[in-house]
């Protein structure tokens, strides 16, 4: 329990930081030369499994691919913090929200059906065309989801719908069954701190905002504006 709710705290004020473009100048500011640095680390750790596994090459262990997956997911969780602490720079186009939502969304459903959960995806009534980052925004979307797909409980249903309201794009994923942020306790293993800041990431950079409510579930609505000005 004292786990998980460490993890939504850090989720919550990282998403306060990450939503303020003065606060990622100043994050960058203290971590832009650690990350730089452990960036360095992890390409000499990856030269030294190489040749470690090379010179082994005949013992046949399943200790090659833990730590295989151990480098990449510490890989991961550094390039999720530079992204978030780093100037973010946008190519947005001009299309229609639901292009992505429809493209990505069969693979959102199925990993949600893998944990016997169900997402329902809710398409506009309307047009939804305006401008966003076609790769930048469905990869946070995407590294959102699939980790909502890993921390709620079996079973339990979410919803996923995007419109155009008041001259903005708004996205809501509402999750009524949801245990905080990082799910259930015994689910902690499976959180994941960074998924919800990047997104806020994204959004900043797009000139939007995120906002959750944690009132019976997890709601979130993310919005920003048709014409795109871009915050770095």
């Amino acid at each position: 329990m004292a786990q998980a709710m460490l993890e939504d705290d850090l989720a919550c004020s990282l998403v306060g930081v990450a939503s303020d473009p003065f606060k990622v100048r100043a994050l960058h500011d203290i971590l832009g030369v650690f990350c730089h640095q452990c960036r360095n680390t992890l390409n000499s750790l990856k030269l030294s499994l190489y040749l470690t596994k090379r010179d082994a090459s005949h013992v046949a262990s399943p200790l090659w691919g833990e730590l295989d997956q151990r480098y990449h997911e510490v890989e991961l969780l550094f390039d999720r913090l530079q992204a978030i602490c780093r100037p973010m720079t946008l190519t947005p186009l001009r299309a229609s929200l639901s292009l992505i939502m429809k493209e990505r969304g069969a693979s959102w459903v199925e990993a949600m059906a893998a944990r016997d959960r169900s997402l329902r995806l809710v398409p506009p009534k309307s047009s939804d065309v305006g401008e966003f980052d076609p790769i930048r925004l469905p990869e946070c979307l995407n590294t959102f989801i699939l980790w909502r797909a890993e921390v709620g409980e079996r079973g339990q249903p979410a919803q996923l719908g995007w419109r155009i309201e008041d001259d903005h794009f708004l996205i809501e994923w509402d999750e009524p069954s949801s245990f905080g942020v990082g799910g259930t306790p015994e689910r902690s293993d499976r959180s994941d701190p960074l998924a919800l800041p990047l997104l806020a990431r994204v959004l900043s950079a797009h000139g939007g905002t995120m906002t959750l409510d944690f009132h019976d579930g997890l709601h979130l609505r993310a919005t920003w504006p048709l014409t795109v000005r871009p915050s770095l």
